[in-house]
């Protein structure tokens, strides 16, 4: 019964001394989540400006000659903006 008490004391207070929970430490590992960028285009049959997200693949740089595959995604802008 010893063996079983210990086992379990030692397994809980092994998480809590090995558990990360320092705001700083987590801060300064973090980096901005950028997935592209937002615009507006013109629509002629609308007749007014709409909303366009933009998502691109990491590393592209517009100047490459490397071509992506495109998916078009209606309605797709995750409620941002008023419909």
């Amino acid at each position: 019964m010893r063996i079983v008490t210990l086992v379990f004391i030692l397994t809980f207070s092994s998480n809590v001394v090995f558990c990360d929970t320092s705001k700083s430490m987590r801060a300064d590992s973090s980096k901005p989540f950028v997935l592209g960028v937002t615009d507006e285009i013109e629509s002629k049959q609308l007749h007014e400006k709409r909303i366009v997200n933009i998502y691109l693949p990491e590393g592209y740089n517009k100047n490459d000659t490397i071509t992506y595959p495109v998916v078009y995604l209606l309605h797709g802008h995750g409620g941002n903006y008023s419909d």
